[in-house]
């Protein structure tokens, strides 16, 4: 439901499911790989029972069942892996695999957020900013953004600019909106070029020259980690 109702910031309602897919192993298709990644599993490696997790929520190697995923994936979280609990926020969230609770889906987003998942804790930002809880938004936007989130960079350019739950700053706005617009893809680039150059128009000459300097030494600083 959290997808569904942001489109701006979430432009494919699947994109977690799809960053959670592309983690996946692609050896899991073969048979006697999949052997060895069950036994993992069953021997209690967090990976491997997450793996075990995707490989049948789309039927990878085995028949789809969303009822032995979800098994796999709590058996996961039972040792605080972020890609399940993020995965199982996403099946709550659309109601892929499972009945749509959002309740259900902001708890395992927070979860995967706490324990370091970047895709999670811009969602989780995301339903503080649709509760209007603005500082705590902004508190995991800036978590998903030094990550390297462009969604997150975005938004957290967005509240700097309005002043929510942060000290309003077009510097701040500009900065992040650069960065967002550096790195995202094609379509949020291009709303994140409108705010940078918007937020241009803001600051004086030198201060647009201290917010050019920032932002290069920032972007550089979250993606040559």
């Amino acid at each position: 439901m959290y997808l569904i109702n942001n489109p701006l910031k979430n432009i494919k309602t699947i994109t977690l499911l799809l960053i959670c897919f592309l983690t996946f192993n692609v050896f899991a298709n073969k048979a006697d790989e999949l052997l060895s990644i069950t036994k993992s599993a069953e021997q209690g490696d967090a990976l491997a029972q997450y793996n075990m997790g995707v490989s049948y929520f789309f039927g990878n190697g085995v028949s789809q069942d969303y009822k032995q995923a979800i098994d796999w994936f709590l058996k996961a979280t039972e040792q605080n892996n972020p890609e399940a609990e993020a995965f199982l926020g996403e099946m709550y969230d659309t109601g892929r695999g499972v009945l749509e609770n959002d309740k259900k889906a902001a708890k395992w987003y927070l979860r995967a957020a706490e324990h370091g998942n970047a895709a999670s804790q811009n969602m989780t930002g995301d339903i503080y900013s649709m509760a209007d809880d603005f500082q705590q938004a902004a508190r995991w936007y800036l978590k998903a953004a030094e990550q390297g989130n462009t969604k997150a960079q975005y938004s957290l350019g967005k509240l700097y600019r309005y002043g929510l739950g942060v000290i309003q700053s077009n510097k701040q706005y500009y900065i992040w909106s650069s960065i967002a617009a550096a790195n995202g893809d094609e379509y949020r680039s291009r709303f994140a070029l409108r705010s940078r150059d918007q937020a241009a128009k803001f600051l004086s000459p030198r201060g647009l020259e201290e917010a050019q300097e920032e932002a290069v030494k920032l972007n550089e600083k979250i993606y040559n980690k």
